[in-house]
Order: C-alpha cells, then sequence, then structure tokens
C-alpha cells in the first residue's frame, strides 16, 4: 500500500500534460501511487497518460467517458488505495520537493490535513504571485475560524483543491459534489474541515498553479455562470459555521454579503423561461434559515426584498424592464 494516492483529473490538457507527469516522476518523496483519470480526452491526452504507465507501474490511467471534474476526481478517490491523499491538476506542474514537504508535515505533526502554498504562473511570462498559508504549523481546525472566511475571500487558500494532503480517515464518504461546476473543491473541502481535528500550515509555496490554461473551467463569461449553485455553496459556507460556533463578527458579515450577491445575480441572469423554477429554489433555500440580504443598490435591495418576501411576479417584471431598457439604451448609444 502506498503512503499517498497523487489524483489527476484529465481532459484534453495534452498542451502540459508530459510536464505534469514528469514533474511528479521527479519527486524526492517515491512512496505514491498517481492515478491519472482521463475524463473521455479528444486530443490524444489519454494516450499519454498510458505511455507512462506503461513506463512506471506506480502510474494508473483510467478511462471513464466524459462526466466532469468532479466525477473524475470521485473516479480517482473510490480507486485511491494510499493512507494519504492529494490532488493536482494536468495543466499544472511541482517542485521536486512537493510532495516531501506535505507528507513530512502530516506526518511529523500527526495532523488531519495539510496545506500549503501555491504560485500562480501565466504562460510565456516571468510573472509570478506567491499565495502563501495564513499560519505555520499545526493548529487545531477550531483556531483558524475567526478570521477563516477574510483569509478565503483575500487569497481563497481553503478551497483550492490543490496544495493539499489529507488523511483517507477522514475522507469516509465525502465525494464532490458533481453537479457544481465552479468551486465544487471549495464545497468538498468544508466538509472534510469538519472531520479534521487539526491541520498542519506548510510554507511550500512550489505548487505552480498555471493561469489562462487551454479549456479551464474558470473561462466563463458571467451570463454562463450557474449562479444558483454558488448561492447553494455559499449557504453551505454559512452552515458550516453555525455548525462550528464561527458565524459571527466578519465571518458573518463577508458570507452573508455573498449569499446576498448570488442571489441577486440568480435571479438577475435567469432566462426567462427558468425564472419562475429558480426563484423558487432560491427562495427556499433562504427561507430555510434567516440571513441579512444586503443590496448596495437600490434596484438590488428591491430585488432582494421581493426574493426575501416571495413576490416572484413583482420581481420578474422589475428584473426584465431593467434588461429592456438596458437594450434599448445599447442600441441607442450604437446609431
Amino acid at each position: 500500500m502506498p503512503s499517498v494516492s497523487v489524483i489527476v483529473p484529465l481532459y484534453n490538457k495534452i498542451r502540459y500534460l508530459s510536464d505534469m507527469l514528469d514533474a511528479v516522476l521527479e519527486q524526492t518523496f517515491t512512496d505514491f501511487e498517481l492515478i491519472v483519470i482521463d475524463d473521455g480526452s479528444t486530443d490524444g491526452s489519454g494516450e499519454i497518460a498510458d505511455h507512462y504507465a506503461a513506463k512506471d507501474d506506480r502510474i494508473k490511467a483510467v478511462h471513464i467517458p466524459n462526466g466532469g471534474v468532479s466525477h473524475a476526481r470521485n473516479t480517482g478517490l473510490d480507486l485511491a488505495n494510499g493512507k494519504y491523499i492529494t490532488f493536482l491538476d494536468s495543466d499544472d506542474t511541482i517542485g521536486m520537493d512537493y510532495l516531501r514537504s506535505l507528507y513530512t508535515c502530516i506526518i511529523e505533526n500527526n495532523a488531519d490535513f495539510v496545506i500549503g502554498g501555491i504560485t500562480k504562473v501565466w504562460p510565456d511570462s516571468e510573472k509570478t504571485i506567491e499565495i502563501k498559508p495564513p499560519y505555520s504549523g499545526k493548529k487545531k481546525t477550531t483556531q483558524i475560524l475567526e478570521n477563516f472566511v477574510e483569509v478565503q475571500k483575500k487569497t481563497g487558500i481553503y478551497g483550492f483543491c490543490t496544495a493539499k494532503m489529507f488523511s483517507r480517515s477522514i475522507l469516509g464518504s465525502t465525494r464532490f459534489d458533481e453537479k457544481l461546476i465552479l468551486a465544487e473543491d471549495f464545497d468538498f473541502y468544508l466538509r472534510l474541515y469538519k472531520k479534521a481535528g487539526e491541520i498542519c500550515f506548510s510554507e511550500n509555496t512550489d505548487y505552480y498553479y498555471l493561469q489562462e490554461a487551454d479549456n479551464s473551467p474558470l473561462n466563463v463569461r458571467d451570463e454562463e455562470i450557474d449562479y444558483l449553485s454558488q448561492l447553494s455553496i455559499q449557504i453551505r459556507f454559512a452552515e458550516f459555521l453555525k455548525d462550528m460556533g464561527a458565524f459571527s463578527g466578519k465571518n458573518c458579515e463577508i458570507v452573508e454579503k455573498s449569499i446576498s450577491d448570488y442571489a441577486y445575480l440568480t435571479l438577475h441572469y435567469s432566462a426567462k423561461e427558468d425564472f419562475s423554477q429558480r426563484f423558487k429554489v432560491a427562495f427556499d433555500l433562504l427561507s430555510k434559515n434567516e440571513y441579512q440580504l444586503i443590496g448596495d443598490r437600490i434596484r438590488k435591495k428591491v430585488i432582494l426584498s421581493l426574493l426575501k418576501n416571495n413576490h416572484q411576479s413583482a420581481a420578474f417584471l422589475l428584473i426584465n424592464s431593467y434588461k429592456k431598457a438596458v437594450s434599448l439604451a445599447k442600441q441607442l448609444i450604437r446609431r
């Protein structure tokens, strides 16, 4: 049984895959299995994974029909044999001591979870941005909650799928929500943080996170985002904080602002034919708990008030009247 299972979801990353696989094979830490889940690639990426698997018996290349990154990661979790688990993305790369750094931190501190830093890099550029963990060494999960939301908002570090390693003992049946296409990693880790008694923070930042990569799920337009799913995640975030006794002060303020933003955007970007159903789901999500809905503009305040009080027809009329006015204004400007 390997000490660490490294899970890599793969979909059409032929431009980057060899560099990532080479970086794993060059690790100074060698007691790992590498599970590459080819999620129905059509560009030859799957054949590259097979080639590497044929060269090194620590590598498994598994081919599945395209089902999305969360399904691929879940498939990897189901196949993993290691005592500890970590994720890599197929268009990123890592330094030679990356796995050793995470493994040493989690073992020496007898922790359930380790969070490292990342370095954002850009293709064909020397630009880099380091994102370092907010702490060093071991902390009880309860000790990081006071500033948890502020740190996440500023850095995103608690939600990155990568630069983390966790014990299989806290995984259990926890899996990625396959209905989500953005922030699915944060949603997954929120459920693991509840199980983690102690978290170790590693100052290592040699996970190189490629920005503006081909086929990145982050390259989507505003109107293509499923804001209703993001609203659901923010409500789950609030519930996590409540369960941990930390839904107060800045934590409460920031998350309620995010809930308000996503509730408004859910309605604003709803197609006419979907508006009724999406309004109902948003209302049901919000009515289960009392959240203060915050609007920084008059129109937003009115829409949120209509949502909170279940006035669907009025909300639909107001939003579509605004959209028509904006469309007309754009036409007049072009003339």
